[in-house]
């Protein structure tokens, strides 16, 4: 497989800055699409997805898998839908468990190596749409989880998905989780931990024996909460 060289990036004034092109979108950036058929689907577990549907009228289908504490309302998301959209896809983006609206059932929430939502998500549109390709698009954690999913088992990936696409994926964890802590990423890390820490003292009421909270307050970055929370 050739290795392409994009063009050298060449930032717009005044978002020269790599903190200024993350958080000014986040803050500022707006994007509409046609209303979304909301629906619910349950999981082989027992448990649900939150999916929101995005319809052109087409037979391909694009599966978009958002980032780390985001959703499938998240700037980025339907920036990528409502650019698919125009291009002739129709479009299903999914909340991850604990994500969306309601809190999911089931102890496990979502990681990056978890796949099998994806594939739920993805064969639930194909079963109820008329699509001929389908393709896979993941930001960041969601990332990792479409390259993952493509790679570990492709004798399960439908005959229909013809690409998959990872946009920021962490391929290496533990590289970018010290990253996440360094001083200067500070506001990236407490943003993810307040919206984590929220979501652990959620999941506590309804299952005490997998999230305990002695320790919650004491955790000070991602890598502690990793291996109080996720690891486990």
């Amino acid at each position: 497989m050739p290795l392409l060289q994009p063009p050298p990036f060449k930032p717009k004034f005044p978002l020269q800055s790599g903190h200024l092109q993350t958080i000014f979108p986040r803050l500022f950036r707006k994007v509409s699409l046609p209303p979304v058929i909301r629906r619910k689907i349950d999981t082989p577990d027992g448990d649900f997805l939150d999916i929101d549907w995005h319809l052109a009228g087409s037979t391909r289908l694009a599966v978009i898998a958002h980032g780390l504490e985001g959703n499938s309302r998240r700037h980025y998301v339907l920036g990528m839908a409502r650019a698919m959209v125009l291009s002739g896809w129709d479009c299903i983006t999914y909340n991850f468990r604990g994500c969306g609206n309601v809190m999911n059932k089931k102890p496990q929430m979502y990681h990056s190596g978890q796949t099998e939502d994806i594939h739920t998500v993805l064969e639930y549109g194909l079963k109820h749409g008329i699509y001929e390709d389908a393709a896979l698009i993941g930001f960041s954690v969601g990332g990792n989880q479409v390259m993952k999913y493509l790679g570990e088992t492709p004798e399960m990936v439908p005959s229909e998905v013809i690409r998959g696409i990872g946009i920021s994926v962490p391929c290496d964890l533990t590289s970018s989780a010290k990253q996440l802590c360094k001083p200067s990423n500070i506001i990236y890390n407490q943003y993810f931990l307040r919206s984590l820490k929220k979501k652990v003292k959620a999941k506590s009421m309804q299952f005490p024996e997998f999230y305990p909270l002695k320790k919650l307050s004491g955790i000070k970055n991602i890598i502690g909460f990793d291996n109080e929370y996720t690891a486990p």
